[in-house]
């Protein structure tokens, strides 16, 4: 028998945990929404990336009448952009970055029709090349790190919500930065 990896471990408990919340909370009170949005690297990596996406699903259970405690797994793409290497001849594509983040959100209502939320997890890569292939020292791979994205939303009717978000993986010497605008539609 083999070792199951760290990160295998890892997905297999949050998934767990995830799980659990949906089977704990109370039927009448459940909120499963789904999310989808542009994504827009800032900071370094948008010298690597083009706008890319974001779609999530979500679990956003109310706990008391303005504020809601819940879940949110989502998977982030970000396509490669041609990077130049130093000379004007030699452009080369950089590879794209995928993420599925795997976060507990808690989210309150503000004002009439806003709210903000704050989500806190973990990413992890899922990328087909090589970590250590990369031309410009930026991880690819198997790099994992710690997630969190500050929200706000603003509610447009009864089952939608336009979110814009800044979305954060903080990896081994380097910080993937979105920005993301979308729309988030009410399941339950």
């Amino acid at each position: 028998m083999h070792k199951e990896s760290r990160k295998n471990v890892i997905m297999k408990r949050l998934l767990l945990i995830f799980c659990a919340a949906f089977t704990v909370s109370n039927v009448s009170a459940q909120a499963l929404e789904t999310s989808l949005s542009a994504a827009f690297a800032v900071g370094t990596g948008s010298n690597f990336t083009k706008a890319g996406f974001m779609a999530e699903v979500g679990f956003m259970p109310k706990i008391a009448p303005k504020v809601q405690i819940g879940g949110q797994v989502g998977f982030l793409l970000l396509p490669g952009a041609e990077v130049e290497s130093g000379n004007l001849i030699d452009v080369n594509p950089s590879p794209n970055q995928n993420f599925i983040s795997v976060a507990a959100a808690a989210r309150i209502d503000i004002a009439k029709g806003f709210k903000v939320q704050a989500d806190l997890g973990y990413a992890f890569g899922v990328n087909k090349t090589n970590q250590f292939s990369s031309p410009f020292g930026i991880p690819i791979e198997n790099v994992n790190g710690f997630y969190y994205s500050p929200k706000v939303l603003y509610q447009l009717a009864e089952r939608f919500l336009v979110m814009l978000a800044y979305r954060g993986i903080a990896l081994d010497g380097f910080e993937w930065q979105v920005i993301t605008f979308g729309l988030t539609l009410r399941i339950i």
